[in-house]
């Protein structure tokens, strides 16, 4: 066989697996692929057959990480291949697909554009739901809920369709079609029994403004809005002149009623919200002038309809239907409406018309759902490492650092304006053991003109909010700097309270749990660790929740603790310890927990931080410097932006480097200059740079990245590497 040859009989055994395998067998394939010498390409456009794809990116990201003699040999692939069903075309002949044009990630000319059977869409839904045969009405899920096959699907034995490592054959597919025009939008595939796993969603197809509708729709008729297809059924079953329509959860309510009162305006729209979204309820019912129906004021979150129908049959589900609660669309005619609603005139509301509702949690006691939390701390305590360990436990419903298990898995997003998806992010949400079909990070936005801009959380919260909806919600959100989402001065309250004001509505609008990370300040060891909270007070104050982390500078010893909640006690935390992972295909940090703190978060920063009279501006500028270069080389303009906020001039930066022995070099030509330790500067136990304590090689070490958004201070230029020769300037940009 010649070269050609050699090459479409690998490729053929690749594409004979599934590529919605789990993602260690991924990325094991993947490592096999590369010793075999397929392509970058190659891996990409095969990994995009698979329902739980994770977008391009990523994938480049995985594929450059894996490094060529990683363990796991070309003859991996051939052995799964042909477990898989492939036949060596050495020894039969054997079809294999034809070989793609090699762009290694380029584009390619107009002239060489993909015909149509070249083009590999993420995913085909109508294909997909044509494959599927008509669901039994004895199929497992809907004979246990009540329900009806009418309008289902359900997936064959034999499909290879997995999504987050689960088989969906012999699933239940239920279709999500556009309200507007019926256009099949996406699917949801549910197991036959609730045991065997949760509801799951089709890749790459969103949601958009479909919904699936059971039972007959009348364009003056009630409709009932539902987060899930069992409290559908259950309320046809008690309403049968009605229609129910699936949202597939309460952060898609706004979207899909809209569309309902936009095609049906006549028609009175009801909304079912579980035991805990009834607020959510209240405000879609404002915005449609719709209705909702409240569960039990002692039922346990989460408790719907169908549970009540479960309980206590169909006609009492009937009764309470038949109760639907309406908004106010007037003003109480009393001395106490008096002035609401004229210009110049102070709205009260009456305690008695207030609702009291429980505070729920993502983490009991740490992570509120529906608020503003934030995490703060040093450069080098790990608080992006400890953020995406959060993120890691919610995609995958996991375990939280005392035991407690999450409740349920739920979708992330996390927005970073310093770390690389790829090389850092990723690499340390597998390392946490994430489930990625989970998170997504926001890489931009879209303008009027079709072009991509940067995502700014200080102007793009509103559109964030739509895209929420679109997912079907979101259990956290991770902002990474939260100073990023203040346009104005970082230092006014006014300011600050203005600017975050968007980010705690979405919160509170679709029950997500906020984090956003920032920084202590200069020189503010030994004050309460709420006013260490880099910027305006106004960020601690908002925050429901104000997490802090620190270490000590001459020992692996951290802590992390509560240090503000007025929903919480604002007492206790744990330490932690942050450990390398040398996974053959990446490199990454991960947190390890450690045992249960008591005391206050003062007291327990205190005990390994030292004193602040310990150590000079300087000192603390060497050790931050140590810590930002730990990693590898870094640009000199990020290091301004990391000094700038974290209250260094740049000169004390180049006198730090200075001692540091820091090597400078350019980039190119018309790029920038680049930091870099020397080999061996700052080995654990060095005792020659008194200054530095002890920086160890083990501990991660990460980049404030808060510095980008201090929009009140901007710095002009660039900060080149120093200074070559005689030229010894304190400014970056000279």
């Amino acid at each position: 066989m010649n070269g050609a040859d050699d090459y479409d009989r690998t490729r053929g055994a690749l594409w004979t697996l599934d590529a919605g395998c789990d993602r260690d067998t991924w990325v094991r394939i993947g490592m096999a692929a590369k010793a075999a010498g397929l392509s970058e390409d190659d891996f990409v456009e095969w990994s995009r057959q698979g329902a739980n794809y994770g977008g391009e990116p990523s994938t480049r990201g995985v594929w450059r990480s894996i490094k060529p003699s990683g363990g796991v040999g070309a003859g991996t692939l051939f052995d799964a291949a042909s477990r898989a069903g492939w036949r060596d075309p050495r020894k039969a002949n054997g079809h294999v697909p034809p070989r793609p044009p090699v762009t290694n990630g380029a584009a390619r000319p107009a002239s060489q554009a993909p015909t149509a059977s070249e083009k590999m869409p993420g995913v085909d839904v109508q294909a997909l739901w044509d494959s599927y045969a008509s669901a039994p009405e004895s199929h497992g899920y809907i004979r246990a809920k009540g329900g009806v096959a009418e309008g289902l699907r359900v997936v064959p034995d034999d499909a290879r369709l997995t999504i987050s490592g689960h088989s969906m054959a012999a699933w239940l597919a239920v279709p999500y079609r556009s309200i507007a025009d019926g256009t099949l939008r996406t699917v949801q595939f549910v197991p036959p029994s609730e045991a065997e796993g949760r509801k799951l969603n089709l890749s790459g197809a969103p949601f958009a403004d479909s919904a699936f509708i059971t039972g007959s729709v009348a364009p003056d008729g009630r409709l009932y809005v539902c987060e899930g297809i069992a409290t559908a059924w259950a309320c046809v079953r008690a309403d049968y002149h009605a229609a129910a329509v699936v949202t597939a959860g309460v952060g898609r309510f706004l979207t899909v009623a809209k569309a309902l009162h936009a095609r049906w305006p006549d028609a009175q729209i009801v909304l079912m919200p579980d035991r805990g979204q009834e607020a959510t309820a209240e405000k879609v019912a404002h915005e449609v002038r719709g209705a909702w129906v409240p569960m039990p004021d002692d039922a346990l979150p989460n408790y719907d309809a169908g549970d009540y129908a479960a309980a206590h049959g169909d006609e009492a589900l009937a009764d309470l239907l038949a109760k639907p609660r309406q908004p106010e669309t007037e003003p109480p005619c009393d001395a106490d409406a008096s002035g609401d609603g004229e210009p110049g005139g102070v709205l009260l509301t009456r305690a008695a018309d207030v609702t009291p509702e429980r505070v729920e949690w993502l983490w009991p006691g740490f992570l509120p759902l529906g608020k503003l939390s934030v995490l703060a701390g040093c450069a080098g305590v790990g608080k992006t490492t400890i953020a995406m360990h959060f993120a890691a436990v919610v995609s995958c419903a996991g375990s939280w650092p005392d035991g407690c298990a999450c409740r349920e898995p739920g979708n992330v997003l996390i927005w970073s304006g310093e770390d690389d998806a790829a090389d850092t992010l990723v690499p340390r949400l597998l390392a946490a053991g994430a489930d990625l079909a989970s998170v997504r990070f926001i890489d931009g936005t879209v303008d009027a003109d079709g072009r991509l801009q940067p995502f700014d959380p200080a102007s793009d919260i509103p559109r964030l909010a739509q895209r929420i909806a679109a997912l079907g919600g979101a259990h956290l959100l991770i902002i990474d700097p939260i100073v990023s989402a203040v346009s104005g001065d970082a230092h006014k309250a006014n300011d600050v309270r203005r600017n975050l004001q968007p980010l705690v509505d979405l919160a509170a609008s679709y029950h997500c749990a906020v984090l956003g990370i920032s920084h202590f300040s200069k020189g503010s060891r030994g004050n309460a660790p709420v006013e260490r909270v880099i910027g305006s007070q106004a960020f601690g104050a908002l925050a429901r929740m104000v997490l802090v982390a620190a270490h000590d500078d001459a020992s692996e010893r951290h802590v992390f603790a509560r240090a503000k909640s007025n929903i919480a006690p604002d007492t206790g935390g744990f330490s932690y310890a942050l450990e390398q992972v040398d996974c053959v295909a990446y490199e990454a940090s991960r947190i390890a927990w450690g045992e249960w703190l008591d005391g206050n978060a003062r007291d327990l920063l205190g005990d390994v931080e030292q004193d602040g009279d310990d150590k000079t501006e300087f000192d603390e500028a060497t050790v931050m410097l140590a810590d930002l270069l730990a990693d590898g080389p870094v640009m000199a303009s990020r290091l301004a932006w990391d000094a700038q906020g974290a209250g260094y001039s740049w000169k004390t930066m180049q006198r730090a480097a200075r001692k540091l022995g820091v090597e400078k070099r350019k980039v190119s030509m018309s790029g920038g200059w680049q930091w870099a330790l020397a080999k061996g500067t700052c080995a654990e136990g060095d005792t020659k740079n008194p200054g530095l304590s002890i920086v160890s090689p083990s501990g991660d070490r990460v980049p404030f990245g808060s510095g980008r958004s201090l929009r009140s201070a901007p710095l002009d230029g660039s900060p080149e590497g120093d200074i070559a020769g005689s030229v010894d300037s304190s400014e970056p940009g000279v």
